[in-house]
């Protein structure tokens, strides 16, 4: 049997590095609730890759220079990295 797909639409997300600190905060935690799913089926591999896309969103936020205006979203994002990293190491 021969599967053919046709693309009739595509939209591409911003890069990484210029997406705002919402969105990289937004993508982040949708990784990782997929990746609790993959968990809870026990499939690891699977969830220990989208752990790390997520965190590889996050780390693009911890690296900023702390504003006042940012610094309870940092707070945020730091406690979501400390969870994504805990997971990891379950997986492992």
């Amino acid at each position: 049997i021969l599967l053919s797909m046709h693309l009739l639409s595509f939209e591409r997300y911003a890069e990484i590095y210029s997406m705002t600190m919402n969105d990289l905060y937004t993508f982040a935690l949708q990784h990782k609730e997929n990746a609790n799913k993959f968990f809870g089926e026990k499939h690891y591999l699977q969830a220990f890759r989208l752990y790390h896309r997520s965190l590889c969103y996050l780390l693009n936020l911890i690296d900023e220079e702390p504003s006042d205006e940012h610094a309870e979203h940092l707070e945020r994002c730091n406690q979501l990295a400390l969870t994504i990293y805990s997971n990891m190491a379950a997986c492992q």
